[in-house]
Parts: structure tokens; sequence; C-alpha cells
């Protein structure tokens, strides 16, 4: 069970009496689903920034106006495929198992400030010392522009499903599909990032709206994350030069299905919830290999930042295709002296040993010794 944690009895009587007014607000009642409707709230929002939320503003209206305005594509249905490598938006109903009547309650009776943060915009860095959510779900209630604060990967109740369209293919299933949980005032802002390098499923609650920045994984565009990961204002900087860029304007009805790789940012138009998933497919496996060399070339990784690489090979040695084992076989064999040595990396050799004692595309044998390294 959670704990308040730092979250006194007069934020929790506050949020007993305003959450109902906050679960279901809509800032723009009735006029949601249209093109002009989406984009009047953006352009609303946007121009309502000040101090340095305006810098980001004014790049936001830049970069729409640049590629043409917003280019919304409608749901999917459910009887239509998915193309994996291709961003889509589906409908909310695909995605949910289970989602707490009171949402906001819910995760904030999960909430732990030893172990969930919290942001504030332009400082994406560096988490607010002692969490403090009450002031998060202050300006649910009574937004501001200048210090916004938000939560994120916050572990509740909401369990979200991974959609029957996804089933066809080849995904890492064990362990489940954790939902996490962002808390978005509005105007809070989620700079350039890549999830991982694994496919993810996200959608919105308690009135939630989002405009979301998508990229492609290309060479020119990930290049230039990188170049600007030490700064706390990348969009602003590099949204010049990024390519194939698209806005997309999401609320709690939609859920939006984002490839390994892309890389993306959201801005709130309206304060709620974002719940989401994660997960890991032999489809990912050339993707997730190239995000896990580009964070090892640039940052130090840990156990943790090799486990969707791991996954997406667990996943193509599961394969029935001979070419995906080969392809995971030739990757695994390649980031071998570069791995940690845990209990994930021992099963995955395992696999990779169970097929063939070596490497299919180099032959290079898989040591017995999973501490060992290798000649190459």
């Amino acid at each position: 069970m959670g704990t308040f944690l730092g979250i006194n009895v007069v934020v929790t009587q506050y949020l007993a009496l305003k959450h109902n007014d906050i679960h279901h607000k809509n800032p723009d009642p009735g006029a949601r689903d249209t093109e002009a409707s989406r984009k009047a709230l953006v352009e609303k929002t946007l121009s309502e920034c000040d101090g340095r939320l305006a810098i980001l503003a004014a790049a936001l209206n830049k970069a729409i106006e640049n590629i043409g305005g917003l280019q919304q594509p409608k749901p999917l249905l459910e009887s239509e495929t998915t193309d994996l490598e291709s961003p889509a938006i589906l409908a909310a109903s695909e995605c949910w198992d289970h989602q707490p009547a009171d949402f906001l309650s819910d995760l904030i009776h999960h909430f732990n400030r030893e172990r969930d943060k919290v942001y504030i915009n332009g400082m994406a860095n560096s988490p607010v010392l002692g969490s403090p959510i009450s002031e998060v779900l202050k300006q649910l209630e009574v937004p501001r522009t200048d210090e916004v604060y938000f939560a994120i990967n916050i572990s509740g109740s909401a369990k979200m499903r991974l959609p029957m369209r996804f089933h066809q293919y080849e995904i890492y299933s064990q362990g489940g599909f954790p939902t996490t949980t962002n808390i978005t005032p509005k105007y809070s802002f989620v700079d350039l990032h890549i999830d991982h390098g694994k496919h993810v499923l996200t959608t919105l609650g308690c009135g939630c709206i989002k405009l979301w920045m998508l990229y492609p994984p290309t060479r020119q565009n990930l290049e230039l994350l990188v170049s600007v990961d030490d700064f706390d204002d990348k969009f602003v900087r590099i949204h010049g030069r990024l390519e194939a860029g698209k806005f997309w304007v999401t609320d709690e009805t939609t859920a939006i299905y984002l490839p390994p790789g892309w890389i993306h940012g959201t801005f709130t138009l309206a304060g709620g919830v974002v719940p989401g998933i994660e997960f890991s497919s032999a489809h990912s496996l050339q993707m997730t290999s190239i995000v896990y060399e580009l964070n090892r070339k640039n940052y130090e990784v840990g156990s943790d930042d090799q486990l969707p690489f791991l996954e997406a090979c667990m996943a193509a040695f599961e394969s029935r295709d001979q070419t995906t084992q080969r392809l995971a076989s030739a990757r695994f064999c390649e980031t071998y002296n570069n791995l940690k040595k845990n209990s994930m990396f021992r099963t995955v050799l395992q696999k990779a040993q169970e097929l063939s004692p070596v490497c299919l595309t180099c032959s290079r044998k898989f040591p017995s010794n999973p501490a060992s390294t290798r000649k190459h």
C-alpha cells in the first residue's frame, strides 16, 4: 500500500471537495472532435502563456505553422490493422481493463515521495526535492504559467491492456504491461525524449487534453536530440532543424500509439492524468538496438537501460521466423561485451544458446560463462 508521505490533512480535504469538479471538467465542452475546435484550443492556450513559457509557445506556433498546421488522423477502427512503424490514434476504450472510479484519489493514495518524482517546467533533468505532490494537485484546479509542477510514473490501481490489434505481433509479455500515470496540470510541458526504444501506448483521464510533438527516429533527428541532451529547452533549440514532424491533439476518448524510437514531447492544453504502458516486440529489435547503442555511447547506462533491448531480443529469439532469429543473434552477439551480466541477460543468453551455441550470423561461440567477455 502506498502512503501520503507529506500530503497533509488540509490538502486531502481540499481534494475531497474539489476532485469532482476536476474529474468532470472539460475546458471546451461539446467541441472536442472537430479540426477547428482543436486548432482554436491550441491557439488559445498558447496565447495565454507568458514569461519563459511564452518562448515555448512561440516555438510551438512556429513549428506547427511550418508543417502547415495540425495534422490530425482519425482514430483507427477496431477492425483496422496497425502498422507498428507509424504513430496512430486509437479509441481509448480499446486500452482499458480497469479504470478507477476516482482516478485522481487513487493516484494520491498510491503516491510515494521516496519513489515518485515531481518536476517543474524547464527543469526536466532535476526532480523537485521532497516531491511536493500538493503543488501539482493545487495547479490542477488553479493553473499557473510561471512554475508548472507535474508528477510522473505513479503506479496506482489503474490497469491498461494491450489492444487486440497488437496481439498478431510477437510481443514480449512476461511480467505483463504495468500501467504508470503522470499528473499534469494545464501548461505542463514534457520536453522531447525517447521512451527507451519500446512501443508506447498512452491515453488520458480526468479531462486531460494534450498537444503532441512527434518526430521519426531519423539519423538527423536522433543526432539533434543527443546534441541538446544537457539542455532543459530541447524543443525550443532544435525544432526548426527536426524533420518530418507531426502535431496531434488527444483527449480522454483517444489513445496514442508511438513506435519505438519516435522522439516526442507533450504540452498540456487541459490538466488531468496521463496513464500509459510500454511493450517490446521482435519487430522493435532493430530500433531498440539503435536506441540502446545511442544511449550507451552518450550516457552512463545501467541494467534497467538495457532491459528494452534484451526484451526485444527474447521476443525475436522466440519468433518462428528464422530471419528474425538471425537478426536477434547478430544484435545480441554485437552487444554482448557491453551488456551488464544480470539475470535478464542470462535468460536471453540461454535462449540464444538453445537456438545455436554460436552466433547465427558470424559463427562466434556464445561463452558458457555469462560473466566472460568475447574476443572479436
